[in-house]
């Protein structure tokens, strides 16, 4: 296969060329592709759509760039125990706008990804909801992240502490003898043009 990766990060696809010199990566906003219609076989997003602000128009351009039969296939967070624990911690001591996200996000239904890929053009689609274990060896990952994306080192440290001490307690009844295991679901889905 020929593989063509996006991000909109200059910085990531710097990452993703370094680790993966075979593959054609390009920055582009999601929103407007800069591929021509009928373009791939097959298009993938992992864990991206919920953080659109406008989810419809990357779906619209995929569908776009697609050749007809080409499938859209795509997963991302329903409901989370692992990234919740945080989303906990952050929301009682903080707030939830710091957490970058769209309409889309981890109170979605199947239904709404259904109907947003359906809006975007595709004929046919299966959009299914199923467990996925999150297994962590400890919570430095989860935290390191929550505190990247939410930029939480420039809140007062006794503020930070009770966000790490809450996301601890929370993530608390999935630890195991190795580390972590959360019972997370996520949507997967495959749409067709």
């Amino acid at each position: 296969a020929k593989v063509t990766g996006v991000d909109l990060a200059p910085r990531m696809i710097e990452q993703a060329r370094e680790h993966h010199p075979g593959i054609d990566f390009v920055v582009a906003n999601a929103e407007t592709l800069p591929f021509a219609d009928n373009t791939f076989d097959s298009a993938l997003t992992n864990f991206s759509i919920h953080h659109f602000a406008e989810p419809d128009k990357p779906c619209r351009e995929v569908c776009r760039v697609l050749q007809p039969g080409g499938r859209f296939v795509f997963a991302g967070p329903i409901e989370q125990f692992g990234f919740g624990a945080f989303i906990e911690g952050l929301t009682t001591h903080h707030t939830m706008e710091e957490l970058p996200h769209g309409p889309i996000y981890l109170d979605a239904t199947r239904k709404d990804y259904a109907d947003l890929v359906k809006n975007a053009g595709f004929r046919n689609y299966d959009v299914d909801i199923r467990q996925l274990t999150l297994r962590l060896e400890s919570l430095d990952a989860l935290l390191e992240t929550g505190w990247g994306m939410c930029e939480l080192g420039k809140l007062p440290q006794a503020t930070q502490d009770k966000i790490r001490k809450t996301t601890i307690d929370k993530a608390a009844p999935y630890k195991t003898d190795s580390g972590y295991e959360f019972p997370d679901r996520v949507v997967f889905g495959v749409a067709t043009k």
